[in-house]
């Protein structure tokens, strides 16, 4: 197991090739919490809370990086990683629907004969373009005031998670220009908006997650904390 002390790069930390698709990173990241966390009976004797405290936080830090394309390119670089695999997170989202599509350029070390090169989707590209103007935007995205739906808001004390994606949809605002401003990988807002919490990372984290979205749509960010980690509280109880 990793040393939390030791300099090792991201990749090591979560225990993944330099090469890794995104499904291999979200899988070791989800091995790697469960192996550190605090009912791990295997560690339990290893390590001392703190030092498994600093190593949750590491895996944390290494994922959050390694999930983000732009992030991790600019990791890659920053540390003379050579990886020949590079991964567009292409986001749908229009009015009344939500997709994403990832396209993974060919692995150009893989040289055996049963590597096959990815379908590229043109019109996923053209998509991942006009996604993109507004995730660099500087400006909040406009939307039309509706009176209903504001009094809806602020009179409401369920914050479901459809009901903050309603808010987002409402407000002009895709996925990838709230992660863009919030700083929290597009996985988890779509974790908060389908209210998976085994898909969550701790509760420190989520409670951050949701003071970040709840700011990012300009609400009563304590309302909607208080109201989102109840029901993530009752969930987790069952």
């Amino acid at each position: 197991m990793p040393d939390p002390k030791s300099s090792i790069n991201y990749y090591e930390i979560l225990e993944i090739s330099e090469n890794a698709t995104r499904k291999e990173i979200v899988e070791a990241y989800q091995r790697a919490k469960a192996v550190y966390s605090k009912d791990s009976m295997a560690l339990y004797s290893l390590y001392s809370d703190e030092e498994s405290n600093n190593m949750v936080n590491l895996i944390e830090e290494a994922y959050q990086v390694l999930i983000n394309p732009q992030r991790r390119e600019l990791y890659n670089r920053e540390h003379n990683i050579n990886s020949h695999r590079a991964v567009v997170n292409i986001i749908f989202d229009k009015p009344g629907e939500l997709g994403r599509s990832f396209v993974e350029t060919p692995n150009f070390g893989d040289t055996s004969d049963d590597y096959e090169d990815p379908k590229i989707n043109k019109a996923a590209f053209k998509a991942y373009v006009s996604v993109s103007k507004q995730e660099s935007a500087s400006k909040v995205p406009e939307y039309k005031l509706d009176e209903s739906f504001e009094s809806k808001i602020r009179f409401e004390e369920e914050f479901s998670g459809v009901f903050l994606q309603q808010i987002r949809k409402y407000k002009n605002m895709n996925l990838g220009y709230l992660s863009n401003v919030t700083k929290v990988a597009v996985y988890h807002l779509e974790a908060i908006e389908r209210e998976d919490y085994k898909a969550m990372p701790a509760r420190v984290y989520v409670r951050g997650f949701i003071k970040s979205y709840a700011k990012a749509l300009d609400l009563d960010f304590d309302k909607v904390v208080d109201a989102y980690m109840k029901r993530y509280d009752k969930a987790l109880e069952k």
